[in-house]
């Protein structure tokens, strides 16, 4: 029997500053970088899970950037999963990305493909706010519905600790 290797595209996207390249680095080296730079356009990482080997596009998050993922579906083609990250730790910005967000997957491109939700820097809200409160509160604020349960899943993380990054990741490529 021939074992054929598979390769697939992930893409990771959100605002800037919301941890997806250190996301991506813990994911990777299993380590925490503090300080990046901000993404230009996009980057890519390679991560192989048995023999499947995916390319993970680090789009950047600054305007201009990431506007290109929704007015240029070529980006989007062949998309095996989405991780849209969230910083859980500043609520200012949850109507801004809740906007990029719907644009982004309405696309046709993205119609099957299962998209997971980095509420990423849970280890600054800890202290104030209940695990099923957060996902009760991202819930009502990125307006999602039963409907859209079936291709999103929310997952509480945090590139500093590494706390749920591997879960949400598994989840997406199963």
């Amino acid at each position: 029997m021939i074992n054929r290797e598979i390769t697939k595209k992930i893409i990771i996207t959100g605002h800037s500053n919301v941890g997806k390249t250190a996301i991506i680095k813990r994911l990777i080296t299993g380590e925490f970088v503090q300080e990046l730079t901000p993404t230009i356009e996009f980057s890519q990482r390679f991560i192989r899970v048995g023999n499947t080997e995916f390319t993970i596009f680090d789009w950047g998050g600054l305007p201009g950037y990431r506007e290109r993922l929704i007015v240029e579906p070529r980006y989007l083609a062949s998309t095996s999963g989405l991780i849209y990250v969230i910083d859980i730790s500043n609520q200012s910005c949850y109507q801004k990305t809740r906007e990029y967000f719907w644009c982004l997957i309405m696309r046709k491109e993205l119609e099957h493909t299962p998209i997971a939700i980095f509420a990423n820097k849970i280890d600054k809200r800890k202290d104030f706010l209940e695990k099923e409160l957060l996902e009760e509160e991202l819930t009502y604020s990125m307006g999602f519905t039963r409907e859209t349960s079936q291709k999103i899943k929310i997952f509480q993380t945090s590139a500093k600790t590494g706390e749920g990054i591997q879960e949400g990741f598994n989840w997406l490529i199963r």
